[in-house]
């Protein structure tokens, strides 16, 4: 995810107004999450244009990732959260805030606060949709004139990290003759080469 975060990053400071700051905030040991890479980077982008248009007269866009382990007691609280589920909490933070009827239908296919012709009211139900298609969950918080932050739990998994053995010198032995036999003079030649 450190990746997709830095990507999309890059393409909101190249391409959204230079009004909008644009912030990232990434744990150094941040887990792994095994998804679709694609549709991973579709949410954060999804996520962000909304924020984009939520702030005509610009502001800051603050793009984080933590780990977080859900336990028994957030689990019983938060229906969605599995107690035995390490998640990987992306929290994105703007200016602006929702009203409290505008964020209980945000996640309806179709709804929209944009007027005609500048939105289509898909963006956050494909967001719901693939979080939930990742065993996810999300969390809104909103205020008029606050803000907003949207923090999407992703399933953590478990990698083993694989080192990359140094190049060691060729060994060359104590003066010992090694024998060649090959039917093709290519393969003899490149032979005695090692």
């Amino acid at each position: 995810m450190k990746h997709l975060i830095s990507e999309i990053r890059q393409i909101a400071k190249q391409t959204f107004p230079k009004s909008i700051e644009v912030q990232t905030n990434i744990a150094s040991n941040l887990w792994s999450v095994s998804g679709d890479a694609t549709q991973l980077h579709q949410v954060l982008m999804n996520l962000c244009v909304n924020a984009r248009d939520a702030m005509p007269n610009g502001g800051t866009l603050t793009i984080s990732a933590e780990n977080f382990t859900a336990d028994e007691h957030y689990a019983r609280m938060n229906l969605e959260a599995k107690s035995w589920l390490l998640h990987r909490r992306y929290r994105q933070r703007y200016r602006s805030g929702m009203s409290l009827e505008t964020q209980e239908r945000i996640f309806e296919p179709f709804f929209t606060t944009k007027e005609l012709g500048k939105g289509t009211g898909l963006g956050l139900s494909t967001v719901m949709g693939i979080v939930k298609g990742h065993n996810g969950f999300i969390q809104v918080w909103s205020e008029l004139g606050r803000g907003t932050e949207f923090q999407v739990y992703l399933p953590a998994v478990a990698v083993v990290e694989y080192y990359r053995q140094t190049e060691q010198d060729t060994p060359y032995g104590n003066g010992e003759l090694i024998l060649v036999v090959d039917d093709e003079a290519g393969v003899r030649e490149a032979t005695k080469l090692l």
